[in-house]
């Protein structure tokens, strides 16, 4: 394991914090960041896609109706078929779809290509019209731009795309069936302008959501997080024990727990002094962060020199050999300050691992844990006590631990 030079300086990055430092401007995050920011995305923009789909599908209906009234027969019925048999049917699928939780990886290309059809379906709509000497107003195709770029919840690429795609079939097909130059310029003119303050209007709100995603998830991961070492807080940690205790009462599995103690952490800051003692903690839990490797693990400081680790669902006949390579991986850091070596810094473990159907209370994985450290403690220190599976009988605790 490489030395670790004091003072420590590697202390936990936040990912929200490196974010916010580089900026946005491109509307993209890292993998891990960006499905984060999609998954709080997705029920927010949810109720507006639903909401645009049942008025857009109630809008085209009703133009169905106004086209048979007001325009010749020759036209209205292409137009009420585009309506009809185009735009509507997609969004009735688009609405299906964002009902169904199933559908939730898809639902964002099946908007993207409702979006498409129904921008392109009304342009075709405009095109047709004039085609036949039929026109109808082209004024509703300006509000597409707003309604897909801030209404319908798309990333603003895709939103954007899907405006371009309309636009362009707007700006090769209308010159061609429009004789007026004048009106011509106008709509066209229109129509770029439409798209241009849509695109803009729609970058600033995604930029705006991404900052505010990554201000929530500083503030809670400040709430979650040791100020110090930068792994998890005792508030968090309880929680998560907590959670994984109730999860594995419904999966039957276990839940393990080591609670690691500095050894003599006293006598050691009064030798080196404070500042060393701190970085020697955050690197007593920047080893504890490479042991909890699993999804529903977790490392934690329990409060000044105690550290927690939590391990779900873990073989109790391995708990001991974890346990180990958790204290030799500490004994092993080397420390420097000032160009001086300083001795290796050992740790006590006490181990428990229950299972939540035998044992109904997390408090009592906490007990046994903490009943093993004390044996570990007064066992001569630096060593691994492991308590597999107890019986209520033995979480009784012996007496007060040594300081």
């Amino acid at each position: 394991m490489p030395p670790h030079h004091l003072p420590f300086d590697t202390t936990y990055t936040s990912p929200y914090r490196e974010a916010m430092e580089r900026g946005h401007a491109r509307l993209l995050f890292g993998p891990a960041l960006e499905a984060g920011f999609r998954d709080a995305q997705y029920l927010t923009n949810l109720a507006w896609m639903r909401w645009v789909s049942w008025i857009g599908i109630a809008t085209y209906l009703a133009f169905v109706a106004i086209d048979l009234a007001t325009i010749p027969l020759q036209a209205s019925r292409w137009t009420a078929a585009i309506r009809l048999l185009l735009i509507v049917p997609t969004l009735v699928v688009a609405l299906a779809v964002s009902y169904r939780t199933a559908s939730r990886a898809v639902l964002t290309p099946v908007v993207f290509l409702t979006a498409t059809v129904v921008g392109c379906g009304t342009v075709g709509i405009v095109v047709l019209s004039l085609a036949l000497g039929a026109p109808v107003p082209y004024e509703g195709t300006l509000l597409l731009p707003f309604v897909i770029h801030l209404l319908l919840g798309l990333p603003w690429r895709q939103a954007l795309g899907s405006n371009l795609i309309a636009l362009a079939m707007f700006v090769v097909l209308v010159p061609l069936v429009q004789p007026d130059r004048m009106i011509l310029t106008y709509q066209l003119s229109y129509m770029l302008l439409a798209n241009v303050l849509g695109a803009w209007g729609g970058y600033a709100l995604e930029h705006r959501a991404r900052a505010s995603f990554l201000t929530a998830g500083l503030l809670s991961e400040l709430a979650e997080r040791d100020g110090l070492t930068g792994i998890h807080n005792r508030r968090s940690f309880n929680d998560h024990l907590e959670r994984v205790w109730k999860q594995a009462a419904r999966e039957g599995g276990n839940v393990g727990l080591a609670l690691i103690d500095v050894d003599h952490f006293k006598q050691f800051n009064d030798r080196h002094g404070h500042g060393e003692g701190d970085a020697a903690l955050r690197a007593v839990a920047d080893v504890l962060g490479a042991h909890a490797n699993r999804p529903l693990d977790l490392a934690a400081r329990y409060g000044g020199e105690e550290f927690a680790l939590i391990w779900y669902d873990p073989q109790p006949d391995q708990l001991h050999a974890m346990g180990e390579r958790v204290r030799r991986d500490i004994a092993a850091l080397e420390l420097h300050a000032a160009d001086a070596r300083i001795d290796p810094i050992t740790v006590s473990a006490g181990v428990a691992v229950l299972r939540p159907r035998d044992i109904p209370r997390h408090t009592d994985l906490l007990r046994a844990a903490d009943i093993a450290l004390y044996q570990a403690k007064h066992g001569g220190r630096d060593r691994v006590v492991v308590l597999s599976h107890p019986a209520p009988g033995e979480l009784r605790f012996p007496g007060t631990p040594v300081s």
